[in-house]
């Protein structure tokens, strides 16, 4: 999701050496001055603004893991974000993760490992 120069995304990966999924969203910036607050994170004013060469380990904002065998959720983190060029946005997001096999019915079964993210809320411009 891109709202004017700030983008959220999604990213889902196993670490092999603990054999545990992660589910994250971060954001990046086209351009440096971006705030951001959720409830992992927060950029809130000089010196720590998310900028360009924010790394991406400093740039998430939601995160759920699970190990194998097993699933996860985070719901309800809020996200709060507001670019350089005054677009900003309130989101709710939740994430689902998971990994390896789940002898139970369950709503996550097209895949082996996978994660499922959502956002939502409303746009806002600073004037």
């Amino acid at each position: 999701m891109t709202i004017g120069q700030v983008t959220l995304y999604g990213k889902c990966f196993v670490e092999t050496g603990t054999n545990t999924l992660y589910g994250e969203v971060l954001m990046r910036t086209t351009d440096d001055g971006a705030l951001a607050l959720s409830t992992d994170d927060i950029y809130d004013g000089d010196p720590e603004f998310l900028n360009t060469t924010t790394p991406e380990d400093a740039r998430r904002f939601n995160a759920t893991n699970t190990l194998n065998n097993t699933a996860g959720a985070t719901v309800d983190a809020t996200i709060s974000i507001a670019g350089p060029d005054g677009n900003g946005a309130h989101l709710v997001s939740a994430i689902w993760a998971k990994h390896g096999t789940i002898p139970q019915n369950s709503a996550l079964v097209t895949a082996t490992d996978q994660c499922e993210f959502s956002l939502s809320g409303e746009k806002y411009l600073i004037q």
